[in-house]
């Protein structure tokens, strides 16, 4: 509004005439308007006069509101002079209620309710009703806003000054209930607002003010009557009981009267009309004041009454009770037992009446009801648990606390706690915990003793669930603590599982508060709390100690690096002494580096989040953590990348603490490059004039620049830095910049080195780019049509590239590419035809590294024919053929070309064993006499070769036996040779076969004399073997005892249920058969 934007520039009295010119204005405007004021017009004048309050303040408020008396209440005048008090009254009760809704100061409000109500006059005594109704609206605005506002001595007096001889009885009526019920929280009648429970601090400091005032005294004078009846007397006339009763209490006691007493007199406890007042004024004496409660109260009061709210009756009440009112409030606590009342209330009121009014002696017909009351309490949480059993004891019914509750959600609330009395529960409550899984029972509490005992139990990986479960339900975080740091004797192995689930997110708090205490505490206590755990875990419980600490000292940053640095067995120095907050002195008089040792790789970012961590708070000591990082540097040295990430590091610190020295040039480059600060690094050697390092041209390199990376190299003519850009291109995904780096080296007349050429090649693999593209590529840039355009391979090659041929390390990098696993499937062909193509362009033996290559791209690629073309041609230029060689064409050919393959290889055999070994598994189930004559022949009876006919299962038993038989002076061998499983398919043969071919010899024998170590009480493929070679033994033999081979074959059935590979064979049932019989024959 304009008033508002005129009185921020001004509060002086020149803004309060714009204020009023423009509230004048506006009446001039609309005069109908202004004598008969509605809702929107008040409103706009309230808006108004929170702006000029607002903007103007302390300077602004008397003169605005005395503008709005003279604009709007004062005239409030007909068009004969007369004064239209209704309309006054109706504007000022519509203004105050605007305005209370603004979000401005109360205390404003107040000054404007003071103000308005110097415009409040009585109408005449022949005025009409409404007038009078009018008058009571505005008397009810103004004195809710001075209450709000807590100006009670001016509502007093506002109150007083409008109720007069001749008042109207409406405009009485209306301001007493007004400071009734604004004084007690608001609200006229029940039924329309119900206000919530409790009383508030602001209603009580209302009533205890307008008290003070005289509000008892001007109740009396409006009424005629006594306050204390009037006040009840306003329950007829619709204030609520709640309202009515609170005032009753607190001008009773205000009086130093008796409340009771009083209340008895002049309200009959015995009416039902009067249950709600007694169950207000007992709820507000008892709950909220406190105040005391006399015994003859509790016999006076309703029944009703009294059962409701027994616990918080029976706590104020400390008078000694007769024993007419000790039955009466034992049967109130039996009706409240009984009931569906909550189930706290009624344990409360139990605990509250034994404590009381029991008395010492009980009689046994007393102990008889306690028991009774006792069993149908149903306990739904741990404090009433606790009560419950503490009720026990002191009735001395202990025995009561063995039997089974009413349900089954009662026992475990009394479970958790006789957990804390008792290892028996403790264990029960384990095993209950245990058995919820991931949705344990749910309690309000668990007391330190119940949750010692539970953590106590609490020894492996399996108890997890138990300790995540005292975690989330002990409120007492400092007993966890404690448990960890000073566990009990004997269970560090539960501390530890408390360690390890308290390190989770959703017990951040616990951890959190653990790193405090240690924080408080010496180094000592970090290093015994990174102990509790393995060996491989205390680097990572030190570190998260130390994150969640605010201030670490000295000391406990080193407790943490060491335990990261655990494998470092050499202590570290700088050269001073540590003084620890322990007051003991450690001197480390060891070498500045200590042994090297190789820091794993999940410890890496836990060390470098280290390094930051002390780059924090380790400014008083930079020394110090120079070492760490240095240690830390030489330590990864499993990947470069890691190691430039500390040197970064080391590089800040180095170029913080160079402020006061000065650098050399080289010094300054070095620390740029590490900074990664590439700009600076190239104008500082732009400033120089040369002088460049390696460092910095892969700094280049790997930020994109290459072309700044190759001006470099130029200028230095270093042509060993070549292949550092063409890897970083490859990194990066650019394959086509590696080529382009390559022909601007060239044509600036740079010797390729041979890692060059690697990186070049290695850009087809990690960009899945075929050879044939880059070779495309290449001739199209050098304008080629017919020749091979690969770097070295062709005749129009420019610079210091040699003419003629690809050299041979060369060719042997370009042909391990081929090989790679991404290649074979689509390349094999290209690399046959490249390396036939090079060999008769070249007219000289190339070297066999290259066949070999070929042939295990074929072999896996599965080409077996160009395999054997290859072995032809190789045969064809005389280039030797070795024994890899063979081997890998013997394994690219199927099993079904074994005869190509002998004749093939019939050449190249020459007694190689392994080449036999290769060949004969592949002839013996197809051919196993030629097999056998294949041995014989190339001279080649190796063990190998025999071991090969011995576990083919297509070779007769007989020719296996026989075989077997020759290899036994190099037998036996130990169950974790690689042969075992030969040996052991063999006995098994035997044993199935039922007679013994050779004399003497059944399956336990073949095992007994080629296998030692054989565990038969194991569960595995070796134990059924050896159990059915016992049971062939026993049947083979019938003076051996039967039982032990039916013994065996349950052992063996039992192996077969459980693992697939064992099966029982025919035979062995046949051999059971006879053994029973066997057996039984025995027995007769």
């Amino acid at each position: 509004m304009h008033v508002g934007r005129t009185l921020a520039g001004s509060t002086t009295h020149a803004g309060c005439r714009t204020a009023s010119s423009w509230l004048l204005r506006h009446a001039r405007h609309n005069p109908r308007r202004w004598e008969h004021p509605s809702v929107i017009s008040s409103r706009a004048a309230a808006e108004t006069i929170a702006t000029m309050l607002s903007v103007g303040g302390d300077n602004c408020w008397e003169v605005a509101t005395g503008f709005y008396a003279e604009a709007l209440a004062t005239h409030s005048i007909g068009r004969r002079g007369e004064v239209a008090l209704r309309e006054r009254h109706m504007a000022i009760a519509r203004v105050l209620t605007a305005l209370t809704q603004a979000a401005t100061v109360g205390m404003l409000h107040g000054r404007v309710a003071r103000r308005m109500a110097r415009d409040v006059k009585p109408p005449r005594d022949d005025a009409s009703n409404e007038e009078h109704e009018a008058m009571a609206m505005a008397c009810e605005a103004i004195l809710r806003v001075l209450l709000a506002s807590g100006d009670f001595e001016k509502a007093q007096l506002c109150a007083e000054g409008w109720v007069r001889t001749k008042t109207s009885q409406t405009v009485v009526r209306r301001v007493i209930h007004t400071l009734v019920s604004e004084a007690a929280g608001g609200g006229r009648k029940e039924e329309e607002s119900r206000e919530e429970e409790g009383d508030s601090d602001k209603s009580a400091v209302r009533r205890t003010s307008l008290l003070r005032c005289g509000f008892l005294q001007f109740l009396e004078a409006a009424t005629g009557i006594p306050a204390l009846p009037a006040l009840l007397s306003l329950r007829t006339e619709g204030l609520t009981d709640r309202c009515v009763a609170r005032w009753y209490a607190d001008a009773a006691m205000h009086i130093n009267a008796s409340l009771w007493t009083l209340c008895f007199a002049h309200v009959p406890p015995m009416s039902a009309s009067s249950e709600p007042f007694y169950r207000e004024l007992l709820v507000y004496c008892c709950s909220h004041r406190q105040w005391p409660l006399p015994a003859a109260a509790l016999d006076a009061m309703p029944r009703s009454v009294l059962q409701e709210n027994l616990a918080d009756a029976m706590r104020c009440c400390q008078e000694e009770l007769g024993e007419a009112e000790r039955r009466r409030l034992q049967d109130a606590v039996s009706t409240v037992v009984v009931s569906s009342r909550p189930r706290r209330e009624a344990i409360l009121c139990l605990d509250l009446f034994s404590r009381q009014f029991s008395g010492g002696n009980i009689s046994q017909e007393d102990v008889g009801w306690w028991c009774n009351h006792l069993r149908r309490c149903s306990l739904d949480s741990v404090e009433s648990a606790t009560v419950w059993m503490a009720l026990c004891q002191r009735i001395g019914v202990d025995d009561l606390m063995m039997h089974s509750m009413p349900s089954a959600s009662s026992v475990f609330p009394l479970l958790v706690v006789q957990a804390s009395r008792s290892t028996t529960a403790a264990e029960a409550l384990f095993a209950a915990v245990q058995q919820g899984g991931r949705s344990p029972p749910v309690v309000d509490d668990l007391p330190c003793a119940s949750a010692r005992n539970l953590l106590v139990l609490c020894k492996d990986d399996t108890s997890a669930l138990v300790v995540d479960w005292v975690l989330r339900h002990c409120k007492d975080r400092d007993y966890l603590v404690q448990f960890v740091m000073e566990p009990p004797a004997g269970h560090g192995a539960a501390a530890l599982q408390v360690l390890r689930v308290m390190m989770q997110p959703e017990h951040e708090d616990v951890f959190v508060l653990l790193s405090s205490w240690l924080q408080r505490r010496s180094s000592k206590w970090l290093s015994s709390i990174a102990s509790l755990a393995p060996r491989n875990m205390q680097w990572v419980v030190a570190l998260r100690c130390l994150g969640g600490m605010a201030a670490p000292s000295i000391a406990h940053v080193h407790v943490a690096f060491l335990t990261l640095a655990k494998p470092c067995v050499t202590p570290l120095s700088v050269g001073v002494d540590f003084l620890w907050t322990d007051d003991s002195v450690t001197s480390l008089q060891a070498e500045v580096n200590p042994s090297l040792w190789q820091i794993e790789a999940e410890k890496w970012e836990a060390a470098l989040s280290f390094l930051s961590f002390g780059a924090k708070n380790m400014n008083a000591r930079s020394d110090l953590l120079r070492c760490y990082a240095h240690v830390v540097s030489r330590a990864a040295a499993f990947s470069r990348q890691e190691r430039i990430r500390v040197e970064d590091l080391l590089a800040q610190m180095k170029m913080e603490e160079a402020s006061s020295t000065a650098l050399s040039t080289r010094e300054k480059l070095a620390v740029l490059v590490r900074r990664k600060k590439w700009m600076e690094a190239c104008s500082l050697v732009a400033q120089v004039g040369g002088g460049a390092t390696r460092g910095l041209m892969g700094l280049l390199a790997h930020h994109g620049r290459w072309v700044e990376a190759l001006r470099v190299v130029v200028k230095e003519h270093k042509e060993a830095w070549v292949p550092l850009i063409i890897r970083a291109t490859r990194n990066a995904g650019h394959w086509q910049a590696a080529l382009w780096t390559v022909e601007k080296a060239v044509s600036k007349r740079i010797s390729l080195h041979y890692a060059s050429i690697a990186e070049l090649l290695a850009c087809c693999a990690a960009a899945d780019v075929p050879l044939e593209a880059i070779q495309l590529w290449l001739r199209a840039q050098a304008g080629e049509t017919a020749a091979h355009g690969l770097i070295g391979f062709g005749r129009k090659n420019t610079g210091a590239i040699t003419e003629g041929s690809l050299s041979r390390t060369h060719a042997e990098l370009l042909f391990v590419l081929l090989d790679s696993p991404r290649s074979v499937d689509r390349q094999w062909h290209y690399a046959l035809q490249l390396l036939t193509s090079h060999v008769l362009q070249c007219n000289v033996y190339s070297s066999s590294r290259l066949f070999h290559t070929t042939f295990s791209i074929l072999r896996r690629a599965g080409r077996w024919q160009e395999s054997l073309r290859l072995l032809r041609f190789q045969h064809l230029i005389g280039v030797p053929v070795t024994a890899k060689m063979t081997r890998l064409v013997a394994d690219a050919l199927p099993p079904t070309r074994w005869r190509l393959a002998l004749i093939c290889l019939q050449g190249d055999l020459r007694g190689d064993a392994g080449l036999l070994r290769r060949v004969l598994p592949k002839v013996l189930p197809v051919n196993w006499e030629y097999a056998l004559e294949l041995i014989s022949g190339q001279g080649v009876a190796t063990t190998t070769a025999m071991e090969c006919v011995v576990g083919c299962e297509h070779v007769p038993l007989q020719v296996r036996l026989q075989t077997w038989m020759r290899i036994l002076p190099s037998l036996p061998v130990s169950m974790r040779h690689q042969a075992a499983p030969v040996y052991l398919r063999l006995s098994l043969a035997v044993s199935d076969h039922g007679s013994c071919l050779l004399v003497g010899v059944d399956g336990l024998t073949v095992i007994e004399r080629s296998i030692r170590g054989l565990r038969h009480d194991f569960q595995n493929y070796a134990a059924f073997v050896y159990h059915r070679a016992v049971v062939h033994r026993h049947w083979c033999y019938a003076s051996l005892d039967p039982a032990v081979g039916v013994m065996a074959f349950r052992a063996l059935s039992e192996i077969a249920g459980r693992d697939e590979q064992c099966e029982v064979s025919e035979a062995a049932l046949e051999q059971l058969t006879d053994l029973v019989e066997r057996q039984g024959h025995v027995s007769n």
